[in-house]
């Protein structure tokens, strides 16, 4: 994904698995097999139960074909499994994060496979993995809204009013919780 170019985003959404909520989804071999053969629409939505082993799957990934904004090559997956909440340990999120960079990679590449992917997985240091912290202490917490201003314009635009900020994630996420 080198370009002299474009730059390019990246974006791996993680989001906690509901069927009810997440009935459809693009065939991905990330996904596991259809019960029967794929058109040749690779965007089309299936339902879950049109998936093999759906109802003993935790886990999905939803990628989307790459795609151009302001000149910048977008790449966006979902994954979706019953692991994302508080309790995720880095192992687990290393996990979805990888598999949910391969499905979108493979979903946009035809010469690459799950397999492929599958093997370099296996190089994982995943004793490093293991070693973060969990949970990160606040300390060593960095959020992109750290430091930042939140405001209100009013409906004509021409007035500006500071709502809040410069504030700190950690300060904001103790004063809700009361710790």
């Amino acid at each position: 994904m080198k370009s002299t170019k474009h730059d390019y985003i990246i974006c791996i959404c993680l989001k906690k698995f509901d069927p009810n909520k997440h009935r459809y989804l693009i065939a991905s071999t990330y996904n596991g097999a259809l019960k029967y053969e794929l058109n040749d629409d690779s965007c089309q939505r299936y339902p879950l139960s049109d998936f093999t082993q759906a109802k003993e799957r935790t886990t999905w990934f939803e990628p989307s074909k790459i795609w151009t904004n302001c000149g910048d090559k977008v790449l966006d997956v979902d994954v979706m499994s019953t692991l994302v909440d508080e309790y995720i340990t880095p192992r687990q999120y290393a996990d979805l994060v990888y598999d949910g960079m391969g499905a979108a990679l493979v979903f946009n590449y035809k010469r690459l496979t799950k397999e492929i992917f599958d093997e370099q997985k296996l190089n994982l240091d995943w004793d490093f993995i293991d070693s973060f912290h969990f949970p990160a202490p606040f300390e060593e917490q960095q959020y992109l809204g750290d430091n930042d201003i939140i405001y209100r314009y009013s409906w004509d635009g021409k007035v500006k009013k500071d709502i809040i900020g410069p504030y700190v994630v950690k300060d904001i996420y103790l004063k809700h919780f009361g710790l």
